[in-house]
């Protein structure tokens, strides 16, 4: 199997982040992330929306990854993402969703709760898809 099919969860980042992948299927993807302690955090004692923005980003990548084909690949174009509430230390679920998937382009949607269900962050990307040659 060529790079171009290969997709490996968790990867490194999954790990070192502590991101866990509980499910996946055909354009849907469900993970969780505990944050345990602050290392995550900003000077003001909350998760920094960067790595906010890394968990949605691999939530979508990976709801997305369920759909590729032989030989396909793809890479993320955009990103957005909506910050509702400030997370600590929790565990948090993200739900991702492949909201069209074209030959070229796909859209992508993500929402992030913390254990309350309350949305603590939304997403959505748009990838360009990558074909064999």
């Amino acid at each position: 199997m060529d790079s171009m099919t290969r997709t490996v969860f968790p990867s490194n980042c999954d790990a070192t982040m502590g991101f866990v992948t509980e499910e996946l299927k055909e354009g849907y993807a469900r993970w969780s992330w505990t944050i345990a302690d602050d290392r995550f955090n900003n000077p003001i004692g909350t998760v920094h929306g960067g790595f906010l923005a890394v968990f949605a980003d691999e939530v979508m990548g990976s709801c997305m990854a369920t759909t590729l084909r032989e030989g396909e690949s793809f890479t993320t174009a955009e990103l957005k993402i909506n910050y509702m509430k400030p997370v600590g230390k929790e565990t948090i679920k993200g739900e991702g969703f492949v909201i069209r998937r074209g030959r070229h382009i796909g859209f992508l949607e993500a929402k992030i709760a913390n254990e309350e269900g309350d949305l603590v962050a939304t997403a959505t990307s748009t990838v360009v898809m990558i074909h064999p040659e």
